[in-house]
């Protein structure tokens, strides 16, 4: 039987699966054929062998029969003329390539790719790259399938787009395209909790048009840890005022697959020992400066850092200039930020707020033309908060003009004197307070006393300022009552001019007999206190009449 075979290569004839080599085609005509020789062997012994991987038609195949006598004659058939339809086969998977799948390293909570797409190099070692057909026209899917294992297991997306997958009984199945798999969009996974201790399966197979290839499968191996990562987390500087909590601006990106089993915290350090004394706080946890740092963090719950503020130490006014280094904590391992974060807190001088004593002012009183009466100026605020060495406070004295104010001996000048009033101002040191506060004394006018039995009064104004930037506090007063009780003055001695008068019973019967004033001179006959009553008291025998 002679076939007329295409020229291309791959076409040949073979017997019982042998091929036969086309060299041994013969030409009848300007045609070349292939031989079945049935001397050899039966029709059926021989097959044609297209190209590998042919699929299609093979039209015109020229078949003719020709019979040989032992004397040579030959005699022909009448040639006639057929076609071959190849029915597409799909020839499946490579499997000992795809059992070289190697084991799937994830971290719970952690976005990992199983193809990335950034480089050649990069997609050759992705997860999916042991999947391979064996004929490399064929088309071809992937499939992950996890045994047993809740729809909150994992997260599997395409660049930025989620995977959905199929429930196949208790399993998850996700499928994948050649194009997903060779395209330019990553396919990550995101393991969480209920993926420990799970199964995975990673099945591939072919299809070449309707024929659909034999599932191979490989059991992957899956390395699942809760090491602890990186943490994201960024800081911003901060501006505040001095004795108080400063918000410190702080975005921790918490990873809620993680939070369970990882802490974020920071590690905050400074080079100026001033402000060893300051606290971080997060919520109504404080954290004090100890080892050589601050650690602000808590192993059993994470803390909420859009709550963090830092309270500078007492008094503390000026640039605060710290490092954050965050970190993460797991109960294995610990991983720090590559970078510290520097952060400057801008501490702002705030003047302290001025307060009254425990105890009422006491009232002050004297007598007329005193020497002086004692003003215990310190005595009428609380001094225990004054501590601040920048700070200095001011005291606005107003008081009855006739009333002068000394330090010890020193008559102060006021700054103002109108309408018998008179206002002074003091300034003193808040870390001097007290000490620079005493020997103030008042000095009353000559004959001056309190125009009314219920005295006068003192103000006293405070206002405490910081002397870096001028702040100031809110002004506290105090008011002093002061009474001055009057005291009459001695009056001059009397002069005698005649120390004894003699008369006789006919002289006594004048109307005026006798003139005191010619027997006694007074040295004044008025007070010189202008305020008081001057009086002159005779005492006589009742024997005579005053007229």
């Amino acid at each position: 039987v002679f076939i007329k075979l295409p020229d291309d290569t791959g076409y040949a004839l073979s017997k019982s699966g042998a091929v036969i080599a086309r060299t041994s085609d013969v030409t009848i005509g300007s045609e070349k054929y292939a031989v079945a020789d049935l001397s050899t062997g039966g029709l059926a012994d021989f097959k044609i062998v297209t190209p590998a991987n042919f699929k299609g038609n093979i039209a015109d195949i020229k078949v003719f029969v020709r019979d040989t006598a032992s004397t040579g004659a030959v005699a022909n058939a009448s040639p006639a003329t057929t076609s071959v339809a190849i029915s597409a086969v799909a020839d499946g998977i490579n499997a000992s390539l795809l059992a070289s799948t190697p084991a799937l390293n994830l971290n719970v909570g952690v976005e990992s790719k199983l193809y990335d797409p950034s480089s050649a190099a990069t997609k050759a070692s992705s997860f999916f790259a042991k999947i391979a057909p064996l004929d490399a026209s064929e088309a071809y899917m992937a499939k992950l399938v996890f045994k047993a294992s809740a729809s909150n297991a994992l997260v599997i997306k395409i660049g930025n787009d989620f995977v959905l997958p199929q429930t196949v009984g208790a399993d998850l199945v996700y499928s994948f395209t050649p194009a997903q798999l060779s395209g330019s969009e990553a396919i990550t996974m995101t393991a969480r909790s209920g993926l420990f201790g799970k199964t995975i399966e990673l099945q591939a197979f072919t299809t070449d048009g309707a024929a659909i290839s034999s599932v191979a499968s490989k059991t992957v191996t899956l390395n699942l840890s809760a090491l602890a990562v990186a943490p994201d987390a960024s800081l911003s500087n901060a501006s505040g005022a001095e004795d108080s909590a400063i918000a410190v601006p702080v975005a921790v990106t918490i990873n809620p697959d993680r939070s369970g089993f990882e802490k974020i915290g920071f590690e905050i350090t400074a080079t100026n020992t001033a402000l060893q004394g300051g606290v971080f706080s997060v919520g109504n946890q404080a954290f004090t400066y100890s080892a050589g740092k601050w650690t602000v963090f808590n192993n059993s719950t994470q803390l909420d850092f859009a709550t963090l503020t830092f309270t500078p130490p007492s008094n503390f006014s000026g640039s605060a200039n710290f490092s954050f280094k965050s970190f993460s904590q797991t109960s294995s391992s610990r991983v720090d930020a590559t970078t510290p974060t520097d952060v400057t807190v801008e501490v702002a001088a705030v003047a302290e707020v001025v307060q009254a004593s425990d105890t009422a002012p006491a009232a002050l009183t004297g007598l007329e033309d005193a020497a002086w009466i004692d003003l215990p100026l310190a005595s009428y605020f609380k001094t225990t908060t004054f501590t601040d060495a920048n700070e200095k406070v001011s005291l606005e004295i107003t008081l009855p003009s006739a009333l002068i104010l000394q330090k010890g001996s020193e008559n102060l000048i006021p700054i103002s004197s109108a309408g018998g009033v008179a206002t002074y101002s003091i300034t003193v040191d808040q870390t001097s307070f007290v000490n620079q506060l005493a020997g103030y004394r008042l000095v009353p006018s000559k004959d001056y006393a309190s125009p009314t039995a219920s005295g006068s009064s003192i103000t006293i104004k405070a206002i405490a300022y910081e002397t870096s930037n001028g702040a100031q506090s809110a002004a506290l007063t105090q008011t002093v009552n002061i009474t001055i009780t009057p005291v009459a003055d001695t009056p001059g001695a009397l002069l005698l001019a005649r120390a004894s008068t003699t008369i006789d019973e006919s002289q006594a019967s004048s109307a005026v007999w006798f003139q005191a004033s010619d027997a006694v001179k007074l040295s004044a006959t008025t007070s010189s206190d202008s305020s008081e009553a001057f009086s002159v008291e005779i005492v006589a025998s009742s024997n005579l009449v005053l007229g």
